[in-house]
C-alpha cells in the first residue's frame, strides 16, 4: 500500500513543480489538466503526511517510555502512546478508504 502511496506523493510534487513553470504558465489547457490532477490526490497526501508525522511522533514517544523511570511519568507516556496509536490507525484506514477507485457516477 505505502509504496502506492509513495508513487502517488512523488506525481503530486511533480505537478507542483509543473504548475510553477513557465513553461505551462503559457498553457491553459494544461494548467487546468495539471491543478484538476493535483485536486484530486491533494486529500490522499495530506493524509499520507499526517500518518508519517503520527508515525515519526509515535517513535518518540515510544523511546521516551524506554528511558523513562518514574511510574507517573511512564503511565502518562503509555497514555500518549494508546492516543498516538488510534490516531495512525485512524490515519490508515483513511489512506485505504482514499485509494479504492472512485465510482465514476
Amino acid at each position: 500500500m505505502f509504496e502506492q502511496v509513495d508513487e502517488i506523493v512523488r506525481r503530486y510534487e511533480k505537478l507542483n513543480k509543473l504548475l510553477a513553470s513557465p513553461e505551462v504558465a503559457r498553457e491553459p489547457d494544461k494548467i487546468r489538466a495539471y491543478s484538476q490532477e493535483q485536486a484530486k490526490i491533494a486529500d490522499l497526501v495530506e493524509t499520507y503526511r499526517e500518518y508519517e508525522g503520527l508515525s515519526d511522533e509515535l517513535k518518540g514517544t515510544r523511546s521516551m517510555l524506554d528511558e523513562e523511570t518514574e511510574l507517573e511519568m511512564r503511565e502518562m507516556i503509555g497514555e500518549e502512546i494508546k492516543r498516538l496509536e488510534s490516531q495512525l490507525s485512524e490515519a490508515e484506514g483513511q489512506l485505504k478508504h482514499l485509494l479504492l477507485p472512485k465510482d465514476p457516477r
